[in-house]
């Protein structure tokens, strides 16, 4: 029997086991917050940038809570094939980002990112460190305490976060803070080889809301692999760290290509 109180109604039924010879309908409603077209249809380019690798992988690093992923997102795919028979297969991770929308000093543990419909979704949980200018450089990891969303005088509108310690930099708007492997004082980023790409959104409804192992959601699904065919427009990408940034080898400053 599951818990009422830790699980939703619609979640307990997508969790739950059952043999149905009927047709249910569950209506429901949602909005969409805009469009916001990320990728450059250059003439004769298109076709060969959305190229998928043969297999996907699990999500490893999923949202603790109903998030999305967005067009233009980076993500790190690891065939599997390398780790041997004992490894855990095929694996999926999502380059999460956070735009800081106040500044902040080395000293404070509440602070403030940005919240406008094209960006990650944070939660109680989350392990954030600063972006760096690598992705092998490790840095401080913290873990989110509390999440707001709120709006603020002079930053509009905002997720207040609150951590657990201080990340020990202070931080500036427009600083990009990204997803932290663990928290600890020297700590890599959660994905540290970005290799493919999200071709379009996708919505995230399923997430671990207690329970044993077969009640938790697992997310199995493929994206398109990074090339140089594949030209985005760098301020329609959602907050680009600076190991990111790196990346680009675009002659334009407008594009992010590799």
């Amino acid at each position: 029997m599951m818990d009422n109180t830790s699980i939703s109604y619609l979640s307990q039924l997508a969790t739950t086991g059952m043999v149905s010879h009927s047709a249910t309908i569950i209506q429901s409603e949602g909005s969409v917050g805009g469009t916001r077209y990320v990728f450059e249809q250059l003439e004769a380019l298109i076709k060969n940038a959305f190229v998928h690798p043969p297999i996907g992988g699990k999500l490893v690093n999923p949202f603790k809570g109903p998030a999305k992923i967005y067009a233009g997102d980076l993500i790190e795919h690891d065939l599997g094939f390398s780790a041997g028979d004992d490894g855990p297969g095929a694996t999926i991770k999502i380059l999460k980002a956070y735009a800081v929308a106040k500044a902040a000093t080395n000293t404070d543990t509440t602070i403030y990112i940005v919240r406008n419909g094209f960006v990650h979704v944070p939660f109680v949980g989350d392990n954030i460190m600063v972006g760096q200018k690598t992705f092998a450089t490790k840095s401080v990891g913290v873990t989110v305490t509390a999440v707001e969303a709120t709006t603020d005088a002079t930053a509009g509108d905002v997720w207040k976060l609150t951590l657990s310690k201080t990340l020990g930099v202070a931080l500036k708007v427009d600083d990009v803070l990204v997803e932290a492997a663990s928290a600890g004082d020297g700590v890599l980023p959660m994905v540290t080889n970005p290799n493919c790409f999200a071709p379009c959104d996708n919505d995230l409804p399923f997430y671990d809301a207690g329970g044993d192992k077969y009640h938790k959601p697992r997310t199995n699904i493929n994206f398109c692999m990074l090339n140089p065919d594949c030209v985005m427009w760098l301020n329609r990408m959602g907050p680009v760290p600076p190991a990111v940034k790196a990346m680009n080898k675009s002659l334009y400053p407008e594009f992010w290509h590799i």
